[in-house]
């Protein structure tokens, strides 16, 4: 924000704190705002540097254009006029202005003075050159503002927002790290496992499609029935209860096993050789991989856990 200000007054970078000192003090002091600042600096900075302005004055010139309503690339445009009319000669702008405050400006002298555009901004100026000299003078003495404001802002509600948002990142990073072996491990897991599965015989592939083909036709299967058994109640009560019953997580989890058994059965002629391949490669994987073993044994410590009875039960 403060490299347009600089490169408009031709300052050095070592001028930077001076520039951030002045806008902080001219945000706090007048109805300037970062937005308005910027955008008034683009139009009026290298005709003000051109005119041997400074930007602490320019600055206040455009914080009294700020209180009095005009701002933005208004108020850039109306003073980069009224810096050309007043100081075309290489005179002193201010003091023109308060020249012309003094023997009365009104309306048409403003307008004949810098023309239409810029009559309001010129008339505002008039009436607020005691404002002017006071905001220059403040401007000038502004070293350590831009601080001061960072430390308000830090106690405020934006401030808290900026810390949480710092803490939550610090959280993203020490989750990723916490994460990222975790991760690697099961990556290279489940790529061993794809290796693995590329690496099967023809015959063990077709009994784990077969598998995999049965597990995915029971869904929709179980779908039907389950939408039969609601409406079967109103063909007989006796039938719609058995089919409730068939339906149930129970009847459901019996259905499934004898529909794998019985697909089983059907294909064994088949699958008999490749399955036996399938079961022991299973078994297998299990014995070679950390991964499984962690997770069974995790699981099997909760499962021998003894549940806890009230105790009038012991």
């Amino acid at each position: 924000m403060a490299g347009a200000p600089l490169g408009g007054f031709g300052l050095e970078a070592e001028e930077t704190q001076r520039v951030t000192d002045v806008m902080a003090a001219s945000f706090s002091g007048t109805a300037l705002d970062m937005e308005s600042f910027a955008e008034s600096m683009k139009y009026v900075a290298p005709v003000a540097k051109a005119a041997g302005m400074s930007i602490e004055e320019t600055t206040a010139m455009l914080g009294t254009l700020a209180n009095a309503g005009i701002k933005g690339s208004q108020a850039g445009t109306a003073l980069r006029r009224i810096i050309s009319e007043l100081g075309a000669t290489g005179g002193d702008v201010a003091g023109a202005i308060s020249n012309l405050a003094t023997q009365g400006l009104n309306l048409a002298d403003a307008k004949d003075e810098v023309g239409r555009s810029a009559q309001s901004a010129l008339l505002g100026l008039s009436k607020g050159t005691e404002t002017t000299a006071e905001l220059g003078a403040a401007f000038r003495d502004a070293q350590g503002k831009a601080k001061e404001m960072a430390g308000v802002m830090d106690n405020t509600s934006r401030g808290a927002l900026a810390r949480m948002q710092s803490a939550i990142e610090g959280a993203q990073i020490s989750m990723g790290k916490v994460l990222a072996p975790i991760v690697e491990r099961l990556a290279g897991f489940i790529s061993d496992l794809a290796n693995k599965f590329q690496q099967l015989s023809p015959e063990v592939k077709k009994t784990l499609v077969v598998i995999a083909g049965i597990a995915a036709a029971l869904g929709p299967a179980m779908l039907v029935v389950s939408t039969l058994a609601t409406t079967l109640p109103v063909l007989g009560t006796a039938i719609g209860a058995a089919f409730t019953a068939a339906t149930g997580p129970i009847g459901l989890t019996i259905l499934a096993i004898g529909a794998i058994g019985s697909a089983i059965l059907y294909f064994w002629d088949d699958i008999k050789g490749p399955f036996t391949n399938v079961i022991n490669y299973f078994i297998t994987l299990y014995n070679e991989a950390d991964f499984l073993h962690i997770g069974v044994a995790a699981l099997k410590q909760v499962l021998v856990q003894p549940l806890p009875l009230p105790n009038k039960w012991c």
